[in-house]
C-alpha cells in the first residue's frame, strides 16, 4: 500500500496483482516505506477464531497514537502517513482506542466500537471528517485475485477537503486510471492493466454528485458508534454528549 498526501490529508492506494483466484495462504502487502506485511491465510486464521487488522492514520495534527483494540495495545506509536502491518485480533466486538503514545493514562484521543469477523482481513482507517473533527472507518481487505494479466487498485479517499479527485500515469492527464473519486466513496478494487507507473492525483473538474454514499461494509457486522476526545479544530476537547 502506497500513501499520498494531498490537502493536508491521504490517499491511501492499495494495488493486487495476480494471475490465479484468490489463494488462501498468507497475503502481503507494503507499505511507503517498502516494508512487507504477511498476513495470514483465511483458513488458519478461521481455525484461530482471529481476525486480521491493521492501521492507517490520516489525520495531519495528530501526534503519534498507539492503537488499542479493546484493552490490548496492539499497535504503538502510530504516526500520520503510517500504514502498520497486520496483526491478529481475537475479539469479535471491541473499542479501537487511540491513545498519545507512550502515554497509557492520558485521555483517549479517539475511539470507535467496531465488529469483525473470524478468518477475514481488515483496515481501521483515523482519519478527518468534514465537519473538522476525528472518525474511525474500518473497512474489508478481503478481494479476489485479479483475473490472468490484470491488476487491482484501490483509492482510499480521508482527504475532505480535497473534494473529488482522478487519478492518474505521470505524464498522461488524458486517461484517468481511477476516476471521479470523493471522500467518502465506497472503497472497492477496480481492475486495471498492470504497469510500473508512477501516479498523479488530480482535482476533477466536473461537479461531484450531491449523493455520498458511506464505504462498503460486511453487512453482517454491527454499524460502529465513534466518540472523540480531540479534534482538529480544538486540541484537546471534550466529547460530544448525545
Amino acid at each position: 500500500m502506497r500513501i499520498h498526501v494531498i490537502g493536508g490529508a491521504l490517499l491511501a492506494t492499495a494495488v493486487a496483482v495476480g494471475c490465479s483466484p484468490r489463494a488462501e495462504g498468507p497475503v502481503q502487502t507494503t507499505s511507503d516505506k517498502t516494508k512487507a506485511s504477511v498476513a495470514a491465510g483465511e483458513e488458519q486464521m478461521k481455525q484461530q477464531g482471529s481476525a486480521q487488522v491493521r492501521v492507517i492514520q490520516a489525520i495531519p495534527e495528530a501526534p503519534s497514537a498507539d492503537v488499542f483494540t479493546g484493552d490490548q495495545k496492539t499497535f504503538a506509536s502510530v504516526a500520520f502517513g503510517t500504514v502498520t502491518p497486520y496483526k491478529a485480533v481475537h475479539e469479535e466486538r471491541f473499542t479501537i482506542a487511540l491513545k498519545p503514545a507512550d502515554q497509557p493514562e492520558a485521555p483517549t484521543m479517539i475511539e470507535a466500537k467496531e465488529g469483525v469477523d473470524a478468518g477475514h482481513r481488515y483496515t481501521i482507517l483515523a482519519e478527518p471528517d468534514r465537519n473538522g473533527a476525528a472518525k474511525i472507518d474500518v473497512v474489508s481487505d478481503d478481494e479476489p485475485a485479479p483475473a490472468t494479466g490484470k491488476a487491482k487498485v484501490r483509492i482510499i479517499h480521508v482527504a475532505p477537503a480535497a473534494g473529488a479527485v482522478s487519478i492518474f500515469a505521470q505524464g498522461d492527464k488524458k486517461h484517468a486510471v481511477i476516476d471521479n473519486v470523493d471522500f467518502g466513496s465506497p472503497a472497492t478494487y477496480q481492475e486495471v492493466d498492470p504497469a510500473a507507473v508512477t501516479v498523479e492525483v488530480a482535482a476533477k473538474v466536473t461537479r461531484p454528485a450531491r449523493a455520498r454514499s458511506r464505504r462498503s461494509r460486511r453487512s453482517s457486522r454491527p454499524a460502529s458508534s465513534t466518540r472523540w476526545s480531540w479534534s482538529p479544530a480544538r486540541r484537546p476537547a471534550r466529547p460530544p454528549t448525545s
